[in-house]
């Protein structure tokens, strides 16, 4: 959910004093990008995966100070709720190395394993999976909130902008759901796949373009979420729950539509990467306003409001070593659900990478004939039906989007690999031997799931049972017996 801060306690004072410096940081950051101050060259990519631990009896155990604590990695932290955790990969170069993937899964596999053997030292499972099934209500509350002032402030700030009415909505799809919630954490029970891509300010904007069009392939394949408190809902629920569990308060796009701080966003960048920016200063009013007298790195509060408008996919302004005079862009791609195995989890990392290459290489960009608004229903569609969904094509056809994604965006995928200089070996692992197979036997993590609560009934627990020992067995989903 961001940095840390040092205070929970805020007054009027704090907002007007927070939101003029990050006017005058604006015309800052609009200067670089005037200037191209922002670093070019070698592209970068590093991955965020988030993770779950489970008690003898696989449900949420709320244990990750201790957990945290004795591991002591410096590449893995906390996350909202006690029951999660979250691992992050060193950045790794593209176009330079064509063993990226197989690096990349070495160093998340490493890691994991010390994860895996700490959690078992304390009687606990470590698993990677969108949303826990076996989560009940009456879990997610502010006593199983992680420690940390910046959760406390966020969850304070959000319901205040409501008077702290709790949050009311229903999820209709599937069996459908009524949630009530007096606080944030609704939020902790997604968990997710983040991918950081480092390109250069010249192709920053096709690469932003193209990551939205990416993201209703990608979380129909990576779908992992089809339960809640019991219920089927969403084949990836977690985007609801995400979007839906962080209040908005009363903000409205132009257009008159409530504007979610969680979502898939307003629009294609035309420009810059800058619009992004001006649109959080322009849309959204701060709520963690604490003045960094502090910062080591230039424009700090429009950094840390950057870090409370949560995009399915995110500009982040970074710095090469955290040098201050050398900026840099990423896009954080955040739709992808956790698991279910590490395979699957690099596999879907190299989709995402390599259509999103393709894609925003095309000699025309794909942004010109494919509407914003058709590329966001497309991402609904995906999330709620996953690899079954019907998604729209920039002539206006309806295709099946497994069929569409064999037929037209897997071989996208292999190409754009193949532009970022991948050997013909890595893509013969991860896109010909995991995300095809998938594909072609439209088995991923929701439909594995579902699958086996229509054979052996809906006790959560035996499915989570068995869900813990095919992901320990690392193999791809698509082989995942029943």
């Amino acid at each position: 959910m961001g940095q840390e801060i040092n205070t929970t306690v805020f007054v009027e004072s704090d907002f007007d004093r927070f939101a003029e410096l990050m006017r005058q940081e604006t015309k800052v950051l609009e200067q670089w990008f005037r200037e191209e101050r922002f670093s070019a060259g070698v592209r970068m990519c590093g991955l965020e995966l988030e993770a779950w631990l489970a008690d003898e009896r696989f449900s949420p155990a709320p244990k990750n100070a201790e957990f945290l604590e004795k591991l002591n990695h410096p590449l893995v932290g906390a996350e909202l709720a006690k029951f999660n955790f979250e691992l992050n990969t060193s950045p790794r170069k593209l176009g330079e190395d064509s063993n990226a993937l197989s690096r990349l899964h070495t160093e998340v596999s490493d890691i994991w394993e010390a994860c895996f053997k700490q959690a078992k030292a304390q009687g606990l499972h470590a698993l990677t999976i969108g949303v826990m099934p076996t989560l009940e209500e009456g879990m997610l509350n502010v006593e199983n909130m992680t420690v940390s002032k910046r959760y406390e402030a966020l969850n304070q700030q959000l319901f205040n902008s409501r008077a702290h009415v709790p949050l009311s909505f229903h999820i209709d799809e599937g069996e459908g759901i009524h949630i009530e919630q007096p606080d944030m954490m609704l939020e902790a029970a997604s968990t997710s796949l983040q991918v950081h891509l480092k390109v250069g300010q010249e192709e920053a904007v096709r690469c932003y373009n193209a990551s939205i069009i990416a993201s209703a392939p990608l979380v129909a394949a990576s779908a992992n979420s089809p339960y809640l408190y019991g219920r089927a809902l969403w084949d990836e629920s977690r985007i609801a729950i995400f979007e839906r569990s962080v209040p908005s308060g009363h903000l409205r796009d132009e257009n008159g539509r409530e504007l979610r701080r969680a979502g898939f966003g307003t629009g294609y960048a035309k420009e810059s990467l800058f619009e992004p920016f001006a649109e959080n200063i322009a849309l959204y009013p701060p709520i963690l306003p604490e003045i960094q007298w502090d910062a080591t790195e230039p424009l700090p509060h429009v950094r840390l409001h950057n870090g409370t408008v949560w995009r399915w996919n995110r500009p982040i302004l970074g710095f090469d070593g955290g040098d201050p005079e050398k900026p840099h862009l990423r896009i954080e791609h955040r739709t992808m659900s956790a698991g279910p195995s590490l395979m699957d989890v690099v596999a879907n990392a190299a989709y995402y990478l390599g259509l999103t290459f393709e894609l925003m290489n095309q000699p025309t960009p794909p942004e010109q004939y494919l509407p914003f608004e058709v590329a966001r229903e497309n991402f609904y569609n995906a999330a709620k039906f996953g690899l079954d969904a019907n998604i729209r094509a920039s002539d206006g056809s309806l295709n099946n989007m497994r069929q569409f994604s064999l037929d037209v965006l897997l071989p996208l995928a292999r190409k754009g690999l193949v532009r970022l200089g991948i050997k013909e070996s890595e893509i013969e692992i991860y896109l010909d031997g995991v995300i095809e197979p998938r594909l072609r036997s439209g088995q991923n993590g929701a439909n594995w799931q579902k699958s086996f609560v229509a054979r052996y009934g809906s006790d959560m627990r035996v499915m989570v049972r068995e869900y813990t020992a095919m992901q320990e067995s690392n193999l791809p989903v698509h082989s995942w017996e029943l």
